[in-house]
């Protein structure tokens, strides 16, 4: 249901843009990884952050698209891996739309409606029918009660992470929380060793591709912004040989991915609760790089550079964001910061496993 309302707020802040915008549409990965003020005023042109969940459908991004695209608009869509290896409707997205987006289903062909209703589970739709029958089913507010609440909230009191929530949200449509690491345990990067680009993306994106030219705008695919770990790390040749094979196997289908990954490839430190939920810092550094990528694009300046490169330009962005991110009283070296992290992740991991930090014996300090 949350997800109805944060794009009830992005959407009002879309039709206030009347001239050429950037629409920037993807998963969650965009939804915390992009600071759309900073995009906005590096190229001179307002940003429309329309990404929500990396679980819904590439046609709902297709949809919302449509219904938030001005003559000349140039759409950036820095998609999760998985939306290219999807076979076609999961029942995560069905359970969604039937809940909360009847509009969606209408908009649909009768073809498409068929498609639809096979894909939605038997016992949904029964427990739908039962709910309706009882009066359980969910009452939503009128089209502006989340964008007018958030408006108050932020006059009142300020921007900040308020959980998974419409009110989270800043009046760009970004969600930029500046947090301390809430470490994952849990690896979300979803791209195998030789993946399969499904016929249901390159139908989805060809359709996108054939209306956005239609309407004298641009697209341009991009890589999503992705956390240096153990299961992923782009300095490792073996992971560079991984999406370059990707990246070839894309553009054999005439599709193209811009903007070497490596550009939006950071350290932990500049995340929050996942792999792909960028912090505050982390996402002035992707939109950084964004910018300057899209500046490129938009004025056919072919900068073709090498994943090498690409991590030297990110990591000059992250020693220069590191001390902001911690704020620490001394300028400490970048080997001793990370040292004191693990540190700080292992007492975390303690008083987690225990209700309590380790008590000092013999040292009083």
């Amino acid at each position: 249901m949350w997800i109805r309302y944060v794009y009830n707020v992005k959407e009002n802040l879309s039709k206030k843009i009347h001239s050429k915008k950037i629409i920037i549409i993807s998963g969650s990965n965009s939804l915390f990884g992009i600071n759309s003020e900073l995009i906005a005023k590096k190229l001179n042109i307002p940003v429309s952050n329309l990404s929500v969940h990396a679980s819904l459908d590439i046609d709902y991004l297709f949809y919302i698209i449509k219904n938030n695209f001005n003559n000349g608009d140039i759409v950036v869509m820095p998609l999760e891996y998985p939306f290219y290896t999807r076979k076609g409707l999961t029942d995560w997205f069905t359970n969604n739309i039937t809940a909360w987006d009847e509009k969606y289903f209408f908009s649909l062909s009768i073809y498409e409606k068929i498609i639809f209703i096979i894909n939605v589970q038997p016992k949904r739709i029964l427990l739908g029918i039962r709910d309706k029958i009882l009066g359980k089913t969910l009452q939503f507010h009128d089209n502006n009660f989340a964008y007018e609440n958030l408006v108050k909230i932020i006059e009142n009191e300020g921007e900040k992470w308020r959980g998974y929530n419409f009110q989270s949200l800043n009046l760009h449509g970004d969600i930029n929380v500046d947090q301390p690491l809430q470490f994952f345990k849990k690896n979300n990067f979803n791209l195998n060793h030789n993946p399969l680009v499904s016929e249901h993306f390159i139908k989805k994106y060809n359709k996108i591709k054939e209306f956005v030219e239609s309407k004298n705008g641009k697209i341009f695919l991009v890589h999503p912004v992705t956390a240096s770990n153990e299961s992923y790390n782009l300095y490792r040749n073996k992971d560079q040989l991984m999406i370059k094979s990707f990246v070839e196997k894309i553009a054999n289908l005439n599709i193209k991915i811009e903007c070497n990954p490596g550009l939006f490839h950071m350290e932990d430190t500049f995340f929050f609760d996942t792999t792909s939920h960028p912090n505050k810092f982390g996402a002035i550094i992707r939109s950084e790089n964004l910018a300057t990528c899209i500046n490129d694009l938009l004025n056919d300046k072919d900068k073709r550079i090498s994943i090498e490169k690409a991590l030297e330009t990110t990591t000059i962005l992250q020693n220069k964001y590191y001390l902001e991110v911690k704020k620490p009283s001394v300028n400490i070296s970048k080997i001793r910061f990370h040292d004191l992290e693990k540190i700080k992740i292992a007492l975390q991991y303690h008083y987690e496993d225990n209700g309590f930090y380790p008590v000092s014996k013999g040292f009083d300090g």
